[in-house]
């Protein structure tokens, strides 16, 4: 009877780090037990002439031979050889903690396929990084890439990573070098796992608001009574948003469930709505020109979380940057 598979697979590679691979690999150990998961730590060795890998085997990692010489090598060897469900990367010079692997096991469980880690937001140790790859280069270079392949992580060049196994075959990343490390993000934009972009949802958003707003005062305009008027645009922006929101924000083909949720979500605009259109044009008297919009600016939160509770598919298509 086969043993059943780890939950987490952790891949360190590996050149000669006698010095601190053991430490990686210990605190990697520690985090599943404290977690109370299953876990492998594989070294993918790029030909170490030290004792790296009888310090790897006497800790209990399984070692993976790798001679083609690179990072990238390294690590399809170690992922390749990899069971478990999720695999998180780091490197073997203990320049990443291993010991903080809660994060990126939480967030992969939520349903994420590619998990980013981000050394500016979660601190720097002092010396990690040289001065000028700190406040220039990185940042920089994160920034053309960013813009480049429309990609939301923050810090390109971080080399601590969690995927699920799947997400990672389908990356199909091919360099051998640390060029690897590139290759998987863009790849993954490539693959569509790619985390809802802010322009996308404005974009939609500022459809819907002025789509609600043109309704509004154009019933104004007729005396339709407020509650009409409400009712009326409730129905057109649902579906111009619905539609919308799937094609461009989303990317999921259409469904009559989703639909009918994600017009029950907004059903909570109606109250709001009325409320708050009221206050404006009745009580403080703007003209509906002036009270739609005012009205309208309030929901713009609220119709961001509605709609991706509604429509975002869960597990699938994303990438997340910690």
């Amino acid at each position: 009877m086969n043993p059943s598979p780890p939950l987490i697979s952790a891949i360190i590679p590996c050149l000669n780090e006698e010095l601190t691979l053991g430490i990686c690999i210990n605190k990697a150990m520690a985090s599943f037990t404290q977690r109370g998961v299953k876990g492998e730590v594989i070294v993918g060795d790029n030909g170490s002439t030290d004792k790296s890998v009888e310090i790897a085997e006497s800790l209990g990692a399984r070692v993976v031979h790798q001679p083609t010489r690179g990072y990238g090598a390294a690590l399809s060897a170690a992922a390749g050889a990899a069971r478990g469900k999720y695999i998180i990367m780091a490197d073997a010079d203990d320049s990443y903690d291993w010991s903080q692997l809660d994060c990126f096991i939480d967030t992969l469980e939520n349903g994420a396929d590619f998990v980013m880690g981000n050394r500016f937001a979660g601190g720097i140790e002092a010396g990690a990084m040289p001065p000028l790859h700190r406040y220039l280069g990185n940042p920089v270079m994160s920034g053309i890439a960013r813009w480049l392949y429309r990609s939301p992580i923050r810090d390109f060049h971080c080399g601590m990573r969690g995927f699920t196994r799947e997400a990672f075959q389908k990356i199909a990343a091919r360099s051998t070098g640390m060029e690897f490390a590139s290759e998987m993000i863009i790849n993954a934009q490539g693959c569509k796992m790619s985390m809802t972009t802010p322009f996308a949802y404005l974009l939609v958003s500022g459809c819907c608001f002025v789509g609600h707003n043109i309704t509004m005062i154009a019933l104004n305009a007729l005396h339709v009574p407020l509650w009409s008027s409400v009712l009326l645009s409730f129905g057109i922006v649902v579906m111009l948003g619905y539609i919308l929101h799937s094609l461009i924000t989303f990317e999921r083909s259409f469904s009559a469930s989703v639909f009918m949720r994600y017009a029950a979500s907004m059903s909570f605009n109606i109250p709001l709505t009325f409320a708050t259109t009221w206050f404006w044009y009745c009580w403080i008297g703007f003209s509906m020109s002036v009270a739609s919009p005012l009205a309208s600016i309030c929901m713009v939160l609220l119709n961001y979380l509605l709609s991706r509770w509604a429509i975002a598919p869960s597990g699938k298509k994303k990438v997340i940057d910690l």
